[in-house]
């Protein structure tokens, strides 16, 4: 493998990883206002 299509392969890795954690994220603070809203 090229240096270039690894480094593109990381990247396009790194964003998904990113886009995972922000969902995560969201999720977690949706399910909050959830359980605030419920009480």
């Amino acid at each position: 493998m090229t240096p270039e299509l690894r480094k593109e392969k990381e990247q396009s890795v790194r964003v998904v990883f990113d886009l995972a954690v922000f969902n995560v994220k969201r999720r977690d603070f949706a399910t909050s206002i959830d359980v605030l809203t419920k009480l």
